[in-house]
Formats: C-alpha cells, sequence, structure tokens
C-alpha cells in the first residue's frame, strides 16, 4: 500500500511538473481585459459606493457581507480573497503564477479523487485523465485571466469536499467546512453541494432502512447550502434574478439566445479547437468533428464503465459534467475563439475524473492518447496566443499613457471619455478595453490621475460601459477634461480630441468660433415629427475648405450623435468663412432619452483630409424640449 502511494505521488508530481512547462509561456503575460479592474475591486472595493483602505489586507474580509457589484450578481469573497493576497504577494505584477499554481493543484487534487471514486481502476487511466484535465485547451483561460481564479478555486476545494467524503464515508465536519468554503468562490459552485447529496443518497447499505440515514447524512449539506443562499440573499438584498447575470439565467433558458448559446458552448467544448489558429473553415470543421467524436467517444466509454463499476459516483460527476456547464452557456456566449472558456473548467475536471473509470485496454489507451496527442499541441498554441495578446494589450498601455499624458496636467486631475472607437486590434477580437484602465488611471495605491468612462463605442462589443456623468451638466468643473478618442487596427493612428476645458491639447486658445446655437439656447422638439428639429450650427474658422467638421452631441448618459458634417453653405466675408452645418434630425435615442427634456451639450472637432485633429471648439449646452 505504501508502495503504491509512493509510486501515485512520483507519477502525478511527474505529470504536473509536465503541465507546468506547457502552460509556462503564461507566465510571461501581462495583465489581461478586465483584470485591472479586478485590482481595483480588491484595493478599492466594489462598484456600490463601499472604499476600501488600499493599505490595509483585511478589509477586503467585508467581501462576505456586502456585493461586489450593483450590475451583477457575483457573491465570491474567497475569490476576492485570494487575489488580495496575490496584490500582497506581487503587487501591480500580474496573477499568472498563483493562477497557474492553483490550476495544477486541482491537477493534483483530481489525480487523488479519481483514485479514491475508482479504487479498482487503473493508475494509467487517472493519469489520463488528469493529463485532459490540465491540458485541455480550453482550461487555459484560467491560468491566464485573474478573474477566472473562481473556477480553479472551486475546483480545488470542492473536489477536497468530495475528497474526503469518500475518504472517510462516516465524517461530516471536514466535507461540509470545504463545501462551505466552496460556496464563496463562484456560483456554480453548488453543483458540489448536489454532487454530495448524490453521493450520500447513492451509498451501499440496506434499500429500505438504509435510506432514510442516508438522508439523514446528506441533511448537513443542504442545511449548508441553504444556509449560504440565505446570507447571499441578505448580502443581494433580496434581488436574485433581477441583475444582469441572474436575469439572464432566470430568463433566457429557452430563449432563441439561450438555446443558440448552448449550441454554440456545445460545438466548441467538443470541438476543442478554435479560430484563432485555423483560417480555412474547411480545416476548422474537420478538426471541430474530428475532436468531438474522440471525445464525445471517450466520454461514453467512461460513462459506461462508471455506471458498471462504481455507480455512487457517478450521479455526482454527472452533476458536476452538466450543472455548471450549463450555468456557463446561459450567462456568457463560449465560441470557436474561446471566448469565456473557462465556463468549461469544472466539466473538464469531471471528465478527467471519470476517464479513470475506463479499464486499460489498448482500445482505451489509443483513445486517449490521440485525443491528447491532437488537444496538447492546441494548448501550447493557446498558451502562446495569450502571452502575444497580453504583450499586445502592454504595448498600447505604454503608447495610450504617453498620448493621455498631455490632458493630466496639474490643473486637470479628471477625464471623461466621451467615445473611443476601435477595430479588432489584435486577432481573435479581444478588446483593448482592459489596456485602456491603466493608460487613463493608476486605481491601485496611488492616484496619477482619474478617469470616468462615459461610453466606450466599439467595433467589437464584450465589456459595454456606461457611466452617467450628470456633474458635468449640472455642475461644470474647472478640472474635468473631455477627450474622444479613436483607435486603428493597424496601430497607425490614434485621435484625441479635447473637447472641454475650451482649450486644445496645445494650451493655446481655439480658432474655432460658434456662432449659433448660442450657448444656453432652448431647442424645441416636437415628438410627433421627429424631424421638426434641425439643427443648424453656424462657425467660423482659419482652415479653409479643405477640412472635415466633424459634430458631436452628447447627453447625461453619453454621446449621441459623432459624425462628419459636410458644409451646406459657406459665406465669404471680411471676418473669414462662416460655415453651416445642418444634421437632419436629433437621433432617435435622444427622442427616448428618458431625462429630456434637459441638457445636450455639442461640439465640433476640426480635423484634415486624412482625420487628424487641427482644432476644436468649446462645448456649448443647449436646453432640449419636447413637445407632445
Amino acid at each position: 500500500m505504501v508502495r503504491t502511494k509512493v509510486l501515485d505521488w512520483l507519477l502525478v508530481t511527474l505529470l504536473i511538473l509536465a503541465a507546468g512547462a506547457v502552460l509556462g509561456p503564461l507566465l510571461d503575460c501581462e495583465f489581461f481585459t478586465d483584470d485591472f479592474y479586478v485590482v481595483r475591486f480588491i484595493t478599492y472595493g466594489p462598484e456600490t459606493g463601499v472604499r476600501f483602505d488600499p493599505d490595509d489586507s483585511l478589509e477586503v474580509l467585508r467581501y462576505f457581507l456586502i456585493r461586489s457589484t450593483e450590475r451583477y450578481e457575483l457573491y465570491r469573497p474567497l475569490v476576492a480573497l485570494s487575489l488580495r493576497v496575490s496584490y500582497d504577494l506581487h503587487g501591480l505584477e500580474p496573477f499568472a503564477l498563483d493562477n497557474l499554481l492553483i490550476h495544477l493543484l486541482g491537477g493534483l487534487t483530481t489525480f487523488f479523487l479519481a483514485r479514491r471514486a475508482f479504487p479498482e481502476g487503473a493508475r494509467t487511466m487517472a493519469l489520463l485523465g488528469t493529463a485532459f484535465f490540465l491540458l485541455h485547451p480550453l482550461q487555459v483561460q484560467v491560468p491566464a485571466w485573474s478573474a477566472a481564479r473562481a473556477d480553479s478555486l472551486a475546483w480545488v476545494i470542492g473536489s477536497s469536499a468530495l475528497l474526503l467524503r469518500l475518504r472517510r464515508p462516516d465524517a461530516l465536519l471536514g466535507p461540509g467546512l470545504a463545501l462551505a468554503l466552496c460556496l464563496f468562490t463562484k456560483e456554480s459552485a453548488l453543483a458540489f453541494a448536489a454532487a454530495l447529496v448524490l453521493i450520500e443518497l447513492a451509498s451501499p447499505g440496506a434499500p429500505e432502512r438504509a435510506f432514510g440515514r442516508r438522508l439523514v447524512r446528506s441533511l448537513p449539506a443542504i442545511a449548508i447550502t441553504l444556509g449560504f443562499l440565505l446570507l447571499r440573499s441578505r448580502v443581494m438584498g433580496g434581488e436574485i434574478g433581477s441583475s444582469s447575470y441572474g436575469g439572464r439565467v432566470a430568463g433566457d433558458i429557452l430563449s432563441q439566445e439561450g438555446l443558440d448559446n448552448l449550441l454554440s458552448a456545445l460545438v466548441t467544448a467538443f470541438g476543442s479547437t478554435s479560430s484563432l489558429f485555423v483560417d480555412e473553415r474547411w480545416l476548422l470543421l474537420t478538426l471541430q468533428v474530428v475532436f468531438a467524436l474522440l471525445q464525445i467517444l471517450l466520454l461514453g466509454l467512461a460513462i459506461r464503465a462508471a455506471g458498471r463499476g462504481q455507480a455512487r459516483v457517478l450521479p455526482a460527476l454527472i452533476a458536476l459534467l452538466v450543472l455548471p456547464f450549463l450555468m456557463a452557456a446561459l450567462v456568457s456566449r463560449l465560441d470557436d475563439r474561446f471566448h469565456n472558456a473557462r465556463g468549461c473548467y469544472l466539466s473538464l475536471a469531471a471528465v478527467g475524473v471519470l476517464v479513470a473509470a475506463l479499464r486499460p485496454t489498448r482500445r482505451n489507451l489509443a483513445l486517449g492518447l490521440l485525443l491528447l496527442a491532437g488537444l496538447l499541441p492546441m494548448s501550447r498554441l493557446v498558451a502562446d496566443y495569450y502571452r502575444f495578446a497580453t504583450r499586445s494589450s502592454a504595448a498600447m498601455t505604454a503608447e495610450l499613457r504617453s498620448a493621455i499624458a498631455p490632458f493630466a496636467d496639474g490643473r486637470h486631475e479628471e477625464l471623461a471619455l466621451l467615445n473611443f472607437q476601435e477595430e479588432a486590434w489584435f486577432r481573435g477580437g479581444f478588446n483593448i478595453f482592459g489596456a485602456m484602465d491603466p493608460a487613463l488611471t493608476r486605481p491601485f495605491t496611488k492616484q496619477d490621475w482619474r478617469l470616468r468612462k462615459v461610453r466606450a463605442r466599439r467595433t467589437v462589443v464584450n465589456h459595454p460601459s456606461l457611466v452617467e456623468l450628470a456633474e458635468l451638466f449640472d455642475r461644470p468643473r474647472e478640472d474635468l477634461v473631455l477627450v474622444k478618442m479613436s483607435i486603428h487596427s493597424d496601430q497607425s493612428r490614434q485621435t484625441f480630441a479635447r473637447l472641454y476645458p475650451p482649450a486644445p491639447t496645445a494650451g493655446a486658445a481655439s480658432a474655432v468660433t460658434i456662432l449659433a446655437p448660442t450657448n444656453g439656447a432652448r431647442l424645441v422638439l416636437d415628438a410627433a415629427r421627429p424631424d421638426s428639429l434641425v439643427p443648424r450650427y453656424r462657425l467660423r474658422h482659419p482652415y479653409g475648405a479643405a477640412v472635415r467638421h466633424r459634430v458631436m452631441l452628447f447627453n447625461r448618459n453619453g454621446p449621441t450623435v459623432d459624425t462628419v458634417i459636410e458644409p451646406t453653405a459657406v459665406i465669404e466675408d471680411r471676418e473669414g468663412p462662416e460655415y453651416l452645418l445642418e444634421l437632419p434630425a436629433l437621433p432617435p435615442e435622444m427622442l427616448r432619452d428618458p431625462d429630456l427634456p434637459g441638457t445636450v451639450a455639442m461640439g465640433i472637432c476640426i480635423e484634415d483630409a486624412e482625420g487628424r485633429q487641427i482644432d476644436v471648439s468649446p462645448l456649448i449646452a443647449v436646453e432640449v424640449e419636447v413637445r407632445p
């Protein structure tokens, strides 16, 4: 027995070291996507007005009693605590090392859970299942992305609960404590509660009398789960299913969008290849079909073998396989670019354990090794892609910080991003919104300047951002700078237009004079006739006719119009040319604006023929009245 355990530890250690070598490129990643938001989240507090002391590590414990955001029903205090520990250890260094270590630790618990769940099974198949779990390409997002630590941490703690239950069937305290901790990691961790109950109910014993006793033994797990749900409901203010994530799960299960997301997730999960690396559609489809057939066959054989041999663990593993996957597919779309691939993490872990139920026949070994041989290069490619993507993001961060620095002088400490356009910055469609935050703000321990995001209008939208900027209209501030940005995929052009205060970027007075409408004018709009108001702009500037006039309108909810308009008339007089610009009508968004009647700010940006900014006008504000 001792010799068997020593050999188990030796082989699984070698496997984990090999997996670490394959996933090693992830350690070269910079912060990715919304990782900067995570750092702010664990230092300055949630988006609910609660502020933490960034120098007090214990402040993050308050996450056990408060919700993290108004928009999403996220209650993951143990993950916040873990990320805060990483922050205290590494500072502003990326958390890839800690994430990778947690992922590899999950491989360790997967192996020993497989050995305990199928004690008659072969060590070879347990190692093969663990390798499948560790090196599957869909798993790479979890080590690379700080915010996805919830998935790996949930598996490490939840699998430990299952392992403790299988190792000591009479023990209740250890599995109960592990389950309680696991529930504080991620919403899909509720599947572990179901798994523990199913293990109790499926335990062998006398059919009728023993079932009642098994039901009683499952009550602690049920009680812990109910207690957690009551605490979570209290923290959320009872608004379960009302915010963004909760609403999707509650309302989109049978909708067309929900079914499409589920189908896309199934294709991606079983296809296990990505359009990030395969340009030819026919080759991508061929590889997806091959991987899907191999994985479906392997999973089917494993479920069949587990049902014959150790039926008591099969319902628990099926729950871990199905429930987290369904929740993830309904909340976020998983596509062939591996967006939101972390949603497959717990399901793949369950598959890794199930593989251990297979007998080490030539057919089973050949099938598993063939599948692993196909997935292993893909894992390395995904890791290399993440490294490339984050390095590109880091380089752009430096460019943005350099470009925006002139706006953040001593008098202007607060920036408002009016309009941000970008095309796919690098292949794969990951946008660069995460790189904007470190470029425009330092939300950690010292602030160079602050950013208020009003609206980001992007070609690729996967991080919507809308923050009201009522103070712009209600209490204009001298230290507030409004900035419009435009970034292009060839990295050859970046446009920054400062619209307020009136001085342009160089600090000189603007040469653009808006003659009409005047600041504070009142415009009337007939709601029954959207074309009743034709905004006319009359302005002067000395730049001649060979320029472009970009008109920008926005209200307290963000930009509503941003378009280049050709002058309908040019009047020459001794003071210089006067240009008449006309918009056909105010956009429908403004008609639906609940704040109307209200203030609309207007500005003009003068560009050369190639779209480079020459000058910007000062903002003017007009009152819009809507008549029924």
